[in-house]
């Protein structure tokens, strides 16, 4: 029953993390929308049409075409003019990304797209 429990008490945390990325406002409908055009552009190899000329999309290739599709929401947090969103996948559990725009309620844009590791902190510290 505890094991229940637990896993209905995450399960709820998790939907209020993500319950504002699909609200009906500017922020997070910018947001879901950044995040389908990186998922095309990702598959087709295409991030250099739509990131901001200081990420290099070329750093992204490496990434399985395959892995796109599996990225979900898990946090989303709107802070003034800023929207920061950050994504899992079920195919790797180690990786995430980071989508962050800024702008108002007529235009956001995308200011910063990344990938991490989980454990990127274990090899860091390491050295």
């Amino acid at each position: 029953m505890a094991m229940i429990l637990g896993a209905a008490l995450q399960w709820g945390e998790h939907q209020v993390n993500v319950l504002p990325l699909f609200g009906n406002n500017a922020k997070s409908r910018a947001t879901r929308f950044a995040w389908n055009e990186l998922i095309v552009a990702g598959q087709r190899g295409t991030l250099g049409n739509i990131l901001p000329p200081d990420i290099p999309a070329a750093a992204f290739k490496a990434i399985d075409t395959a892995l796109w599709a599996t990225l979900e929401p898990v946090v989303y947090i709107e802070n003034g003019n800023t929207a920061v969103s950050l994504f899992t996948s079920w195919r790797n559990p180690d990786m995430y990304a980071v989508l962050t725009l800024r702008g108002d309620d007529t235009r956001m844009e995308i200011i910063d797209f990344g990938f991490y590791s989980f454990s990127g902190f274990i090899t860091r510290d390491a050295q």
